[in-house]
């Protein structure tokens, strides 16, 4: 009998867990078959997979109280101006991409990450839904209504943080704003999300900061990233600083970015797909007695 022929003998969170991951392997079969031009790797440390499972068997947090946000949270005008001073050369060209992006997304497009119809958005979401449990921060939520990774988790644990969208959009708790200056008090949440949206930000150390502060003990990161080959390492403080595309700053190169992550994250689990999207979904958990970028 093979291992998903004994599901039935596993606790629940352990069944759903092999559940999730057999219907990853469905969705990566079919994506091959229907796209003979690129063959979908994945790579995995089995060893590390066994213990993310052990983990996730000890089960899942329950929601506490609602997260408590700073008082007064400011406004997204204030976030912006107070964001510009934190590297003024750079952040003139960040804001001109920034509405480039929300032009981008208007009437939800296919190519959004967080709409059903993004092939690789279905996988994402069999990739986070074995982490779902209490109160979920999803950073760069965008403007559609529940993100398609969030499809399905109660409305009342989700909250959303986006420069590019409003309150009115969305059936949860959502505040516009930026991940550098999150507006939530530290420990506050059990699960973050960052849908590729963590190579349109325009301090990636203070916002990897401001994410290890608002987790809670015990909580953990998931991020779908694209990596860039020979990505040049991003310094959002260079007097010749540019913009590598028509949207991004910069793009993240794998070795960089794992560096980046050090002082904050530990790296539980990841799934790499290099072709054609060179996208890699990663679990992190904070690295213990790191610190935040504000209280």
């Amino acid at each position: 009998m093979g291992l998903f022929g004994k599901v039935l003998r596993l606790p629940a969170v352990m069944r759903e867990v092999l559940s999730l991951r057999e219907e990853l392997h469905q969705l990566e079969a079919r994506m091959i078959t229907a796209n003979s031009r690129a063959l979908y790797a994945l790579r995995r440390d089995m060893l590390q997979q066994r213990a993310v499972l052990s983990a996730l068997d000890d089960g899942k947090p329950t929601a506490g109280p609602p997260p408590a946000k700073l008082s007064p949270i400011p406004s997204l005008d204030q976030a912006l101006e107070e964001l510009s001073g934190m590297a003024a050369g750079a952040f003139p060209l960040w804001r001109e991409l920034l509405d480039v992006g929300a032009k981008t997304y208007e009437g939800f497009p296919d190519h959004s990450c967080s709409v059903g119809k993004h092939e690789m958005a279905a996988m994402f979401r069999c990739f986070l839904r074995p982490y779902w449990g209490g109160h979920v921060l999803d950073i760069g939520c965008g403007p559609q209504p529940v993100p398609s990774y969030l499809r399905g988790y109660p409305l009342d644990l989700v909250h959303g943080l986006d420069p590019l969208s409003s309150p009115d959009d969305h059936p949860f708790d959502f505040v516009p704003g930026v991940a550098e200056l999150l507006p939530w008090q530290s420990g506050q949440f059990d699960l973050v999300v960052a849908a590729t949206s963590l190579d349109h930000v325009l301090l990636l150390d203070r916002s990897l900061a401001e994410v290890r502060r608002v987790l809670r003990p015990g909580g953990r990161f998931v991020v779908w990233v694209a990596f860039i080959p020979g990505s040049q390492r991003y310094d959002p403080h260079r007097r010749d600083i540019r913009k590598v595309d028509d949207y991004h700053l910069f793009h993240l190169d794998r070795d960089w970015f794992l560096e980046e992550l050090q002082p904050y994250f530990d790296v539980l689990e990841t799934f790499s797909y290099d072709e054609p999207y060179n996208s890699c979904f990663m679990c992190l958990a904070p690295v213990a007695g790191a610190g935040g970028s504000s209280t």
